[in-house]
């Protein structure tokens, strides 16, 4: 099974790997939360030095044991989902 920590995303709402982040996660049931940056992009440019990543979407799993975890984007989410499931089966 995969963990149920929550995810939190920035992104835009043009952005089709946004979208289908957000679609990835919704389809493995995993809770979520958003951040829309289209109208500031002065947070943007501060998410993006934060974690260094220089594409939208910003992926960022959270954990109150761990703290914040960059992912990265849609490509890396899916990996990352699809590794735990891995892990996860026998």
């Amino acid at each position: 099974m995969i963990s149920s920590r929550p995810y939190h995303l920035y992104i835009k709402r043009a952005c089709p790997f946004c979208q289908e982040a957000m679609k990835l996660l919704e389809e493995y049931g995993l809770p979520y939360t958003v951040t829309m940056v289209d109208k500031n992009e002065e947070l943007l440019s501060e998410v993006k030095g934060k974690y260094n990543w220089k594409t939208v979407p910003i992926v960022l799993e959270l954990s109150q044991v761990h703290g914040v975890r960059l992912i990265g984007g849609y490509t890396d989410l899916k990996e990352h989902l699809g590794e735990n499931v891995g892990k996860d089966r026998v």
